[in-house]
Order: C-alpha cells, then structure tokens, then sequence
C-alpha cells in the first residue's frame, strides 16, 4: 500500500491543433473521445517526470474549449478534436519504494524543474502526428470556461487507467461535466469479486473485458459486464 502523504497541487495546459484518443471497436472510422481521458493524461505527466517511488493522481480535467471534432484526411477516416485545450489537476503521493532519499519536496521540484524546460512541443495528442503542448499553470489560477461548457455534459465513459492484473484492459468510469470541470475518481483497485457485486453507485468503475463504446453516450447504458464502484468505497493497493 502506498504512503497517503499528500503533496502538492499542479496544474498543466494541455493543448494542441488536433488530437485524437480511439474509442474502442469503432468498425468503420476512427472516432475520438470528446476530451482526454485520464490514462490519456497520466501518459503525458508521466513523460515530464516518473519514478518507481511516486504514483501520480489526476484529481479534475477542465475542459478550456468547445468540443469540435472535425474529420482529418488519412488512410482511414478519422475524426479528430480540433484545437483542444485543458486543464489538468494532478498530485502524487510515495509509494513502497520509495527510499530514504525520496521525498514529496523532492520529487516536487523535480517535476517542476522539467516541466518549466520543457520544449514547445513534448508528446502527442493520441496520435503520433497530433504533437501536444505542455505549459505548467498556477493550480489557483482562475480558468476561463467557454460558454459552452456551462450546466452538467455527460462525456459517457473514459479509460481511467489499466488494470493491473491485464495491461489490453482499463478501468473506466463515468465522465460528467459541470461547468466545465470533470471531477477524476482515484479509482479502486485488487478489490474482491464481493466488492464488485455489491459496488453499484456510479463513480469509478471495473471492466475486465475490452468494450465497443460506440453507442455508450448516446444510450447512456453502462457497458456490459461493468460495475460501478463508489468513491466512497475503500482504496485498496
């Protein structure tokens, strides 16, 4: 089990021209998430700074732009979020190996020595050929929602991240907007089969199964098999 020791609050602007996260099984088109998932988004911070002895945990996205998604020429057809930006929330915490010279300060100013020299572009937006921006941002700064992104939007169901026990896996859960800001469950993990029968508010959420979500939103039905686990579960490690 990891140390609990909660660190400090970061924030990166998370932008680009395009970009482009899969929905699964889609058959004849590759069709993006309306914004970036959160496996996405660990993908990203991990990239600036990542050790065995910290585990990083998004707590928001905000969402800074209106949801465009505009088809892009290639040899399948995609569609593509056009000019996307957010706003990531992120801390960590140690985890059991960390050693004596590990600390949160430590890998606090680690993370952000790198991320203030990091270059124009660093990564990609789901697509190798949708490179990605990263600026560090004031966790307290005020942030500018569209219009928009007023009132509750229900983005359907996102990667949180992947299982453990199988890596072609994820844990999803159930992405609601209110003005604009989309609140990140820490996720619940190794829980027993009982937990998963008897977890049934809807928050974070198991799958053991890959999923076709081409119909997720627009049904708004859970996908099959899939059981929702309550943030107010316990958090097992």
């Amino acid at each position: 089990m990891g140390r609990n020791i909660e660190g400090a609050t970061f924030r990166l602007l998370v932008s680009g021209d395009y970009a482009c996260f899969p929905i699964p099984k889609m058959l004849d088109a590759t069709i993006s998430y309306e914004i970036i998932p959160p496996v996405a988004a660990y993908g990203l911070i991990e990239s600036v700074h990542w050790k065995p002895a910290i585990r990083w945990r998004i707590s928001a996205i905000h969402v800074l732009s209106p949801v465009q998604l505009v088809e892009v020429r290639a040899p399948q057809p995609i569609l593509a979020l056009y000019r996307p930006r957010w706003a990531i929330d992120f801390g960590f915490s140690l985890t059991q190996r960390a050693g004596p010279r590990d600390s949160i300060d430590a890998h606090a100013s680690m993370f952000l020595r790198k991320a203030k020299r990091l270059p124009r572009q660093h990564g990609f937006l789901g697509k190798p050929h949708f490179p990605a921006s990263l600026e560090l941002m004031d966790a307290e700064q005020a942030l500018d929602m569209p219009l928009e992104c007023a009132g509750t939007i229900d983005f359907g169901w996102l990667p949180l991240h992947r299982l453990d026990w199988d890596p072609k896996s994820y844990r999803y859960f159930r992405a609601r907007a209110r003005d604009g800001t989309v609140q990140v469950p820490e996720g619940i993990t190794d829980l027993t089969s009982h937990i998963r029968r008897e977890a049934l508010s809807a928050s974070a959420l198991l799958i053991e199964e890959p999923y076709d979500f081409s119909l997720s939103r627009i049904t708004g039905a859970p996908p099959a098999g899939v059981l929702d686990a309550s943030l107010s579960a316990p958090h097992v490690e």
